[in-house]
């Protein structure tokens, strides 16, 4: 969405010109937007109920169950409550667990409690039936993929309630209960900023209950503690989340002096995350410390129970290895590894689908070590990986198994590439290099395969197609529940008694049937209809790219982010192949520079806008003197912190250029290469504006995109792709869907003379006319020219519910746009926010955003965005980069369009800091 310091301006300037409707408009958008924010961060914070003394003994006793989770304590709640039959039966069926008999007593028997006064009784009947909502908070992710989120807001808003009605029964415990379970569904969204917030306000509660009752609540404590580490941690926040670990680990190691047979396991868990948390720190010896420890405990706990903990020992001597390897204690290393992985290897002999990964990690690691001194038993470890990895894929089912297991792929192909590297193979190494990006991107495309649609040729082949879709579909989601059953008996493999085995057998049959229905169907289709179904990026051979980039006349650019140096294939279109490693520029320097350096200060400019903006909402509302000072401090925090951010922009943009880009500059000008690059960028380096790097030139500063024309693709076989789509003879017809979200009403003005202004045949969808039926209709047309100003939505737990709001709140969502027949387009513009934009935080090295989705629709080009970016400079960038369209040379080179723009925004005016233009990249030919 547009900031909300835009929408103030916009709003003050359209009063200010009398244009009162317009100006409501925004005010009413800056009040939605302000009042979303505040109830997902301060969701804890609402107007509070009113106090219900607590009296009653059955009541008290079963909030108790429910904070601390004591099955004993509900039993002694039944006894309380004997004589009163209604809800001595109400607890009987809370303990059943009988969800649906608890519904129906609960809305019988509130009113009837409320009736005589006894409202403590009604409230904590409701949490009866508030918990089982509350559960869905965290176990969403076992919904079907497309409940998932239903059912996470469903159970994050039965969180809050629960909360609100704790506090008026002033139950400290029973709060803090709700808080930690609506952290815990935070943090399994990815939502670590609310994460972490809603641990510390549970924690502040745990730490005032544990110093009147430390023996019940110290365990609640130090759990909260460990849980708030891992959310600080997956921030980046290392030092936080090692203050957090510590503590814990105190608190943990006191228990286990009383009982260690319950809390050791507790102690070497936090032990494992401080080493964890120190090593990200580069404290490689007190995090080598740390793991020592928690080997040694471990060990202990598996004499007596190795079929539980012999998993832990062998995660703890792995990441032991890694802390001695980055210490260069390579022997030491190469024992830890090896004795990690024959215990992950004997694991794996029963539970395959379970191990196998770790010991592919395990293999990995030890490729890695043998690296410099034996390229030869390095290949062999990756290739063991490699294969174990490969098998794993096929048999993933969720979309969470496929991201592990991708993380797995890829750091196999990483480890593969740095052995062409070392051999000096450049033809290998650009095809690893290419390898792992296709195949990433095309295990991503089959998970939501029941949503994929063949496209059909003609008008008169489309029933039959359709026909076929809706088979293909069919079968699809028949597999996945069947993989998922399947999934389910395997994981308990050694309980199944006679009758479930054989239950498994005819599930392997069906599932083996349904495999070869589908392929039948898809081959039916490929052969006589749409052979690119389902969409695919095929890994392309060495020669294919050199000839793609002298076809193009493009220079092409893979980075490869490797552990502890980039790599940069460069593929000249004189097919001649250049290579450059990048030292002390890894995985670790680019999350610093991404995450540390970009990502986290970006967040806090967001976080200072958003208290503004509620501070202004609240003084608008009413002028007292608090609200004033709350304005006028907020004010101040946003200014300091908009100044901050944009330094921060500079500096970060400077020294990507200082580390990496420079060599990027160095090489092509040597080689004096012309102007067009097509960069395919690894990991989050996809989530920098990479044109913006720059340096100063005699006192000024000058930008990568002054000097070179920068085109953005995921991998070369998705720029393949754009290279065919791209029409023949071009159409001029524009397709303009504008502020279909009520929050961006009064935009579409300028909007409008903008595509008016660029091509007279101009559609335009607006408002209420823009629902997902008319714009799906809308773009099964042939539009030359199809351009989106509304919101862009990345789904950080599924890339396929990334997409772009309509009028009626629903997402043109990414597996809807890979159904589209773009055929005839020339460019797709998204004039929005974030939609360029991936998880910057995903293991995989390939980003799923939505311009692939629209690639795979046919587009050859994409303007896409990676911030939110600013409604007035983006309609000044848009309306230089149309001009530039209307005219010849630049219809040809649309991405010469956007750059031009850029330049001028860069050099001229009022909006020459590269926040105002830098975020939007050009995808594709």
């Amino acid at each position: 969405m547009e900031t909300m310091m835009a929408i103030m301006a916009l709003a003050e300037q359209a009063g200010q010109d009398g244009e009162t409707e317009t100006a409501e408009a925004l005010r009413i958008a800056l009040h939605n937007i302000a009042v979303v924010a505040s109830n997902r961060i301060e969701a804890a914070q609402t107007e509070q109920l009113p106090k219900i003394e607590p009296k009653a003994a059955w009541a008290i006793r079963l909030r108790r169950h429910i904070a601390l989770q004591k099955p004993e304590i509900l039993d002694e709640a039944i006894a309380e409550a004997q004589g009163d039959t209604e809800i001595v039966n109400l607890l009987d069926l809370f303990k059943n667990e009988d969800i649906e008999k608890v519904n129906q007593t609960v809305e019988r028997l509130i009113p009837q409690l409320q009736s005589v006064g006894r409202n403590e009784e009604a409230a904590t009947a409701y949490l009866i039936y508030l918990n089982f909502r509350v559960a869905l908070a965290e176990m969403y992710i076992q919904f079907p993929i497309e409940q998932q989120r239903q059912a996470r807001e469903a159970g994050i808003q039965a969180c809050q309630e629960a909360a609100q009605i704790a506090e008026s029964l002033d139950d400290a415990a029973l709060r803090a209960f709700y808080l930690v379970v609506l952290a815990g569904g935070f943090y399994s969204s990815r939502q670590l900023r609310e994460a972490e917030y809603f641990y510390l306000s549970a924690l502040k509660i745990q730490r005032e209950l544990a110093e009147s009752e430390p023996h019940i609540f110290n365990q609640y404590v130090a759990t909260t503690l460990n849980n708030l580490g891992a959310a600080q941690s997956n921030q980046r926040k290392l030092k936080e989340a090692e203050r957090s670990y510590a503590e814990a680990l105190e608190i943990r190691r006191k228990l286990a002096k009383s009982e260690p047979h319950i809390f050791n396991q507790d102690v070497a868990g936090t032990l494992n995350n401080l080493g964890n948390a120190q090593r990200g720190q580069r404290k490689l010896k007190e995090a080598e410390r740390s793991y020592a420890e928690a080997l040694e405990t471990y060990r202990e706990l598996a004499k007596s129970e190795p079929h539980i903990f012999n998993q832990y020992v062998a995660t703890t001597l792995n990441n032991l290895g890694n802390a001695q390897s980055d210490q260069r204690k390579l022997k030491e290393a190469e024992r830890s590894y090896t004795k990690a992985l024959k215990i992950r290897r004997k694991l794996a002999k029963s539970e395959p689908h379970i191990f196998n990964q770790d010991v592919a990690g395990t293999l990995n690691n030890l490729g890695y070590l043998f690296l410099e001194k034996d390229v030869g038993r390095a290949k062999k470890e990756f290739a063991d990986a490699k294969n174990k990895v490969e098998e794993l894929m096929r048999e993933a089912i969720g979309i969470d198994d496929k991201i592990s297991v991708m993380q797995g792929l890829i750091n196999v192909y990483e480890g593969l590439l740095a052995c062409h590297i070392k051999e000096r193979d450049w033809d290998k190494t650009l095809e690893m290099a290419e390898f792992g990006k296709s195949r990433s991107l095309s295990e991503l495309l089959k998970f939501k395969s029941e949503e994929l649609q063949p496209k059909a040729p003609t008008p008169d082949t489309r029933e039959i197609v359709e026909k076929l879709g809706r088979q293909y579909s069919d079968a699809s989601k028949n597999l996945t529940v069947l993989e998922n059953e399947r999934k389910e008996k395997t994981q308990r493999l050694n309980q199944l008694n006679e009758d479930e085995r054989q239950a498994l057998n005819e599930i392997d049959a069906r599932i083996k049937t349904l495999k070869a229905e589908r392929k039948r169907i898809v081959k039916e289709i490929q052969d006589n209809y749409d052979p690119d179904f389902p969409p695919a990026a095929a890994p392309i051979k060495a020669d294919e790219i050199k000839r793609i980039a002298e076809e193009q006349k493009r220079n092409i650019v893979l980075f490869r982010v490797l552990r502890e140096t980039t790599a940069l294939v460069f593929v000249f279109p004189d097919k001649n192949l250049h290579f450059e490693e990048i030292p002390k520029f890894g995985r670790r320097e680019l999350i610093e520079l991404y995450i540390d350096k970009w990502l986290i200060p970006y967040l806090e400019y967001e976080k200072a806008l958003h208290e503004f903006s509620v501070a202004k909402k609240l003084c608008d509302e009413s002028s007292t003197e608090k609200n004033l000072k709350n304005y006028r401090d907020k004010y101040d925090q946003y200014s300091a912190s908009d100044e901050q951010w944009k330094k921060t922009m500079n500096d970060t943009l400077t020294e990507l250029d200082k580390k990496l880009i420079f060599k990027v500059r160095e090489v092509l000008q040597n080689k004096n290469a012309n102007p067009d690059v097509l960069f395919v960028p690894s990991q989050s380096l996809a989530l920098l504006p990479l044109h913006a790097a720059c340096r100063e030139e005699n006192n000024e500063v000058r930008y990568l995109l002054e000097d070179y024309n920068i085109t953005y693709c995921p991998s070369v076989s998705v720029f393949q792709r754009c290279c065919k789509n791209k029409p023949e003879t071009g159409k001029d017809a524009t397709l303009g869907i504008i502020t279909p979200s009520p929050d961006i009403f009064g935009f579409e003005k300028g909007q409008i003379e903008l595509l008016n202004n660029f091509n007279k045949d101009f559609t335009k969808l607006s408002k209420e006319e823009a629902t997902i039926e008319n714009v799906v209709n809308e773009l099964t047309k042939d539009y030359g020219f199809v351009h989106l100003y509304c919101h862009g939505i990345y789904g950080r737990e599924n890339p396929f519910d990334s997409g772009l709001e309509m009028y009626d709140n629903k997402l043109l969502k990414l597996s809807e746009i890979l159904n589209q027949d773009l055929k005839e387009n020339q460019l797709t513009v998204l004039s929005a926010c974030e939609t360029g934009v991936a998880d910057a935080f995903s293991p995989t090295d390939e980003h799923l955003s939505l311009p692939v989705g629209f690639i795979f629709a046919g587009s050859p080009s994409i303007w896409g965005s990676l911030w939110s970016v600013r409604a007035d400079a983006t309609s000044d960038l848009m309306n230089f980069a149309y001009q530039n369209l209307k005219e010849a040379d630049y219809k040809e080179k649309k991405s010469e369009a956007l750059r031009q723009a850029q330049i001028i925004m860069a050099t001229t005016g009022n909006y020459r800091h590269p926040y105002y233009w830098a975020g939007f990249q050009h995808f594709g030919v």
